[in-house]
């Protein structure tokens, strides 16, 4: 038996953002595909130019596979969940955007390019996690732990990236994309480390 204290997602808590913020690396960054999908999901509300701003942001156009500012992406991301989300606890927002974010990999020629070459099952797609992590981003590291039939675990070394919210939304959406059904778990050291556990079945 191991010795993890996991514990469900708590998506109504306070969110610290700048605190996720300030342990990034200095050089951190993130693919523009990202940032494209953000500025999209809140163009029928905000501006592209105000939204920007507000994000302390310079308004320029990102190249799909493009480096850009891993702070810079997750200042837009809490801007673009209090735009699309007003009513809801931060932590709420961020969880939706989540599984946008997963949504604008599978549009990119890379995610149609890997996915297509897939019999897609939750384990294929999981273990494939470190790569596509190390592609998408150029700091911290994601392993992959097979523990059983329909069970894995993500250890989560140096990425303040909302792991509690954003990146259990995106989880939840790979489940919905290979038409499971699951639960997902914490054990979190801290902000930017951690422990994500997967259970899933397929539905019907």
């Amino acid at each position: 038996m191991d010795s993890y204290r996991f514990r469900p997602a708590d998506f109504d808590a306070p969110v610290d953002f700048a605190a996720q913020i300030e342990r990034l690396p200095p050089g951190a960054t993130s693919k523009g595909m990202f940032f494209s999908a953000l500025f999209q999901r809140a163009s029928a509300r905000v501006p592209r130019e105000v939204l920007a701003k507000r994000a302390g942001l310079a308004p320029v156009s990102y190249l799909p596979f493009g480096d850009y500012s891993m702070a810079d992406n997750m200042r837009l991301t809490v801007e673009v969940a209090r735009v699309m989300y007003p009513m809801k606890p931060l932590g709420q927002g961020l969880r939706e955007l989540g599984a946008g974010a997963f949504d604008a990999f599978l549009g990119s020629h890379l995610g149609r390019t890997i996915l297509s070459a897939l019999d897609v099952d939750p384990s294929v797609l999981f273990r494939l996690a470190p790569k596509l992590y190390a592609t998408l981003f150029n700091f911290g590291r994601i392993e992959y732990q097979q523990v059983g039939q329909g069970h894995c675990r993500l250890f989560v070394t140096r990425m303040p990236i909302f792991i509690e919210t954003f990146q259990v939304g995106s989880v939840e959406s790979a489940l919905r994309y290979t038409r499971c059904v699951g639960t997902i778990a914490l054990a979190l050291d801290s902000l930017s480390d951690g422990v994500v556990d997967v259970h899933w079945q397929h539905a019907g």
